[in-house]
Formats: C-alpha cells, structure tokens, sequence
C-alpha cells in the first residue's frame, strides 16, 4: 500500500456554507470576498475590523478534523487506497518472489477490489471498486477476460455492471438515521425465511490471473470463505447527504438474483392488500377493491417490512437515465417554458444548417488501425465483441454518427417551413357575372 486517503468525513460542526445553493457556489463566494479583501488593501483603505478573511469550507473541515469535532451518529466514512507496483515492492524485500509478468499495479488494484468488495470486516460489508476502470485491452492482456465476478461483470471493468435494475429494490419511508447494516441485516433475513440459506458455493475461491481455484484446505480459501459469507444480499447503498452524511430516507438493495426481489414485492403487496382489505372505506367514496389476505386460526398480522418502528415502501428499480446537465429543471406544479424559437421564414432552414451542422468524423490513424486490427486477429469472437463494446473511441464515432444523422434530418425538416403555398379566395362565377353586367 502506497498511500490512504479518508474522505466524506461527518462532522457535528457544520462547514460548509448551507446558504449557498451549491458547495461550488459557496467557493466561487469566499473568493469574491477574497479577491476584494485585497482590492481594497491595494488602494490603501483600511481593513474593517468584519472583513477578516472567512475560512473556507476545506479549512473549516480541516480545523474541525484537528479538534476532533466528529459526528457520533455517523458511522461510514469512505477511504482511497492506493496500491504500488509489486515488482517495486517485491524489490525492497529480502527475498524476490516470483511475479507474474501480467501483474502490474492497476491489474493488482482490480483483483484487491473485487476481492475486497462485499466483505466483512469488523462486522460491517465493506464496499470496495477502483477508482479508473481497467481498459479492454488491460483486462484482456491480464486475462481477467477468462472469469468473471457474481454480478457478472468483468474483473477491473468498475461499476458500471454492477448496477442491474432486475435485481435491485427501492426502498423508501426510510428513518434519516438507519444504518446499511440493520438494513441489510432485515432483508437477509426476509428472504432466508423465504428461499431458505443461500447457495455455500457462492463465493469459493479468490480471485486469480491464472483462474485455477487455490485448494479448499488451504489457508488462503479459508481466509477468503470467512471474509465473504454465502448471502443473497449483495449491497446496501443509502443515499445520504452531501454535507450532514444523514439519511434522505430511500435506499437501493441488490440481491443475488431477480427471484430475491420478487419474493420482497409480493411481501409488500400481501401487507398493503390486507391493510386495505381491514380499513373501512370512506362513506362518500366508493371503496378500492383490494385482495384479502387470508391468515391461518391462531395467526395475527404483523408487518415484516419494518424497520425502527417505520414501515418501509418496497418497490422494483427502475431503469431510468440520469437528467442531464442541459435539460431544463422546473418546479413541481409549475409548467415548463418553451424555449423561444423564432418565426418560420425563408431562411429556417438555413438557421438549422447553421446551428446544427454535422461534425466531421475524424478518421482514425491509419498505423494505429493497422496494429489495433492486428491485434483484433489474435484473440477469439468473445474478446473481440468485448473490446469493441468498450472501445471508448469507438462509442464515440458511433454516437457522433447519430448525432450528425439528427441533425441532417431536422435540418431537413425545418427546409420547408414557412414556404407552403397558400390559396387565396376565388370569386364564384355568379359573382362575376354580376360585375360584368354592371359594366
């Protein structure tokens, strides 16, 4: 280990500027503040005795870390770990061990994370990923290609396959102060109650370049089977704030497989059926049909989705993008305003040219393509769809291509506005044969 870095420390002092909308609005403020601090000393004015200079949040942060003014009822804090080559450190030893020469430190940063991940560790499941995911090329020339982890994601290839909306529940009417553990803790349990114990082969060896399983007597495979107990939990994430560390009472859950999350469903809808089955209706209102639930002679009913006295609203993850940074954000209730748009004319078409005129495609190198198809023609039809899937240059042509193909059809869209034909109003020939007899 070369270096460890804490962040995402909870204090119970506050240190950030709640006034300012964002942390980065509340820095852009301090150094205004700062920038005319100096002005003023420049020109010769005296500094009030209130324009001190105001800490800023990193050192109000710092300050506070110094006197040990730490939030009680946080109990997670996020750490970054960096790994050093092992052939630099095996060279400060006093015996060399052998090293593979596929092993180099991100390669051995990517196996520690998937090893790390999801493990216990002083009673709590630590959650572990690095931090820049390994390119194609990397995870095929390490062969970390040829296994894979429980999710089904490639070893080094980051977070972006763990998050699988079919195995994961939504969880909400969450207290502000609940822990991942407690939560874990009560779906584990759930789902034990009604699947039974998890497969004991979920997790029987660790991770290797070679992938050959280590012996199961050995010490290295039980070390690894009491880190990682078999458990249909896979992880806990509670969303919580940015600068109090508390709870904004919904969280996501991952389970093993989709089975988890629709035996949790079907718990929350049998509770919900007969709690609306129970209460009486309105007597203006007509009453919702709901399905009874019916309960064995000796039996009463009793929430198990429940959690500090709170009952918790389960729902199935829904697969949805992020907002981007361009789309506009309105109130609730209040309606969007369009964009202003100008009237169609003759030359429409010529402003949608003119704003939205395709990016010329820049044409790869030509000795870069020729060795990248050379080394396209070494590995099989696995790798090969594998690396052209996460090819970042080739994600980006292709999405300049769709971008390029957009605009040349609203460009041709927009041509033909404002030049329809109109038909003005012909007189009938009655009317015209009463001028000409006027005449």
């Amino acid at each position: 280990m070369a270096a460890l870095r804490f962040r995402s420390i909870s204090f119970s002092v506050p240190t950030t500027d709640f006034a300012a909308p964002s942390e980065e609005a509340a820095s852009a403020a301090t150094r205004r503040r700062e920038r005319a601090r100096k002005f003023r000393e420049l020109q010769g004015e005296q500094p009030a005795p209130t324009d001190r200079p105001l800490l800023t949040a990193q050192q109000k942060r710092k300050v506070a870390y110094i006197n040990q003014e730490l939030n009680e009822k946080a109990d997670a804090v996020n750490a970054y770990v960096r790994l050093g080559e092992p052939r630099l450190a095996a060279a400060h030893g006093d015996e060399e061990p052998e090293l593979d020469d596929r092993l180099t430190g991100p390669v051995l940063a990517a196996l520690v994370a998937g090893t790390v991940d999801n493990s216990v560790f002083d009673g709590r499941h630590l959650r572990a990923d690095v931090v820049v995911p390994l390119a194609p090329h990397e995870i095929i020339a390490a062969g970390l290609d040829k296994q894979r982890m429980d999710d089904g994601s490639y070893i080094g290839a980051g977070a972006a396959g763990a998050h699988d909306p079919k195995r994961t529940v939504f969880v909400g009417n969450l207290d502000f102060e609940a822990h991942e553990e407690e939560l874990r803790e009560l779906f584990e349990r759930l789902v034990r109650e009604e699947r039974g114990n998890p497969p004991a082969d979920l997790h029987a060896a660790p991770l290797r370049l070679d992938s050959q399983p280590c012996e199961e007597d050995s010490a290295v495979a039980q070390a690894f089977r009491e880190l990682h107990p078999p458990e249909w939990v896979q992880s806990v994430r509670i969303v919580r704030d940015r600068a109090t560390q508390l709870g904004k009472g919904f969280a996501y859950v991952k389970f093993l497989d989709p089975q988890c999350v629709d035996e949790l469903v079907a718990i929350h809808e049998a509770e919900e059926a007969f709690i609306a089955a129970a209460r009486p209706g309105k007597a203006n209102a007509p009453a919702k049909p709901a399905k009874t639930v019916q309960l064995e002679e000796g039996q009463e009913f009793r929430r198990r989705l429940k959690l500090r006295k709170r009952a918790l609203r389960v729902s199935r993850c829904k697969a949805g993008g992020k907002r981007g940074r361009d789309e506009p954000q309105t109130a609730p209730g209040r309606p969007a305003v369009p964009a202003k748009r100008g009237a169609p004319g003759k030359d429409a078409g010529a402003r949608a040219n003119k704003k939205r005129a395709p990016v010329p495609i820049k044409a790869p190198d030509a000795a870069a393509a020729s060795e990248r198809a050379a080394y396209l023609a070494t590995l099989s039809k696995e790798q090969r769809a594998m690396f052209k899937k996460n090819d970042p240059e080739r994600q980006a042509r292709r999405m300049q291509k769709k971008q390029n193909k957009s605009a040349q059809q609203k460009a041709a869209d927009a041509l033909g506005k404002g030049r329809e034909r109109v038909k003005l109003p012909q007189k009938s020939q009655a009317k015209r044969a009463v001028g000409a007899k006027k005449k």
